[in-house]
């Protein structure tokens, strides 16, 4: 009887273990290798620095001001289209690229943490624009890299923008777990993410109809998942209030920019930012989300302008 029993069990056990190795590999979208044939398909240039190569875009008259923007935490840089559209009309130059593991940027096999993002924007703009100073702004998780670039580095830095940055760490849950993070992550972390796309607007109906679509293809570049993986146990669950106090001593003028809507980092947070960095401006947007480049752009963009022009 005991004997059968056993045998019923590991015969259950086998069943589960072929059942969640089937899903592991079911579940993963990454099927595309990113190389030479898909990079000279993407819009834009590459770089090679230290850990790979780098997707970027450099738009606008050569002689004129020079902005560079850094994205947030899953969106490449098509996040500035309208941004970067609205600062070359107005007589800037725009340097925007791929943090690694996201869009057409490689997927080095690192740990995606706050050393590798800060000189990844240190290589990019001393390679491209070596002997600028320039202008600076940072959505989202991409608020403490430029936040950390600048307060080591606030000679080359003219004017700093913060949009809604990460500051107070994330809760990563069980994603944080050696194995099964790693398993939830293959199984569903992405289809997680893209679902909740539109969580980053007040009015998804109005700008959410092909993000989707656009976003889509960065997950089926090998190495997404894992990026976006080690991203959130190695940067997003740390809190980087220390980053924004250490900026303060630097005396830039920075402009805070946030949605009162914000769900994915709270227009509540605002408070911690403004009390580290005491002169730091605020302007906070009705009506409008986390990606607040775009749902304030009517808003955002003549302040931009604006705090540029200032000395």
């Amino acid at each position: 009887m005991r004997t059968k029993l056993y045998k019923w069990i590991s015969i259950l056990v086998l069943a589960v273990v072929l059942l969640l190795t089937g899903l592991y590999f079911a579940r993963n979208r990454e099927i595309i290798e990113l190389t030479e044939v898909v990079r000279n398909q993407a819009p834009g240039r590459f770089i090679t620095i230290d850990n790979g190569q780098v997707h970027y875009k450099l738009e606008g008259d050569p002689a004129a001001p020079l902005v560079v923007l850094v994205h947030g935490f899953s969106i490449p840089n098509y996040i500035w289209d309208n941004t970067a559209i609205k600062l070359v009309q107005n007589g800037y130059q725009v340097l925007r690229y791929d943090l690694y593991g996201r869009g057409y940027s490689d997927r080095p096999d690192v740990s995606y943490n706050r050393e590798l993002f800060v000189s990844q924007l240190s290589q990019v703009v001393n390679k491209i624009a070596p002997e600028t100073k320039f202008d600076l702004i940072g959505i989202s998780m991409g608020g403490p890299i430029v936040a950390d670039y600048a307060k080591s580095n606030p000679s080359k830095v003219k004017h700093l923008v913060l949009m809604a940055p990460l500051g107070i760490g994330a809760d990563i849950q069980i994603l944080g777990t050696p194995v099964i993070g790693g398993y939830i992550a293959t199984i569903g972390m992405v289809d997680r993410i893209e679902k909740n796309l539109k969580h980053n607007f007040y009015n998804p109906d109005k700008h959410f109809p092909d993000w989707i679509e656009k976003y889509s293809y960065q997950t089926k570049i090998i190495g997404f998942r894992r990026a976006l993986l080690s991203s959130l146990r190695e940067y997003v669950q740390y809190d980087q209030l220390q980053v924004y106090s250490d900026l303060a001593q630097s005396e830039l003028p920075v402009l805070l920019v946030w949605g009162e809507e914000d769900t994915i980092v709270p227009f509540s947070q605002h408070k911690d930012i403004t009390q580290l960095i005491p002169n730091a401006r605020l302007i906070a947007v009705e009506n409008a989300g986390h990606v607040i480049n775009i749902e304030g752009a009517d808003i955002v963009n003549p302040a931009l302008i604006e705090f540029f022009s200032e000395k």
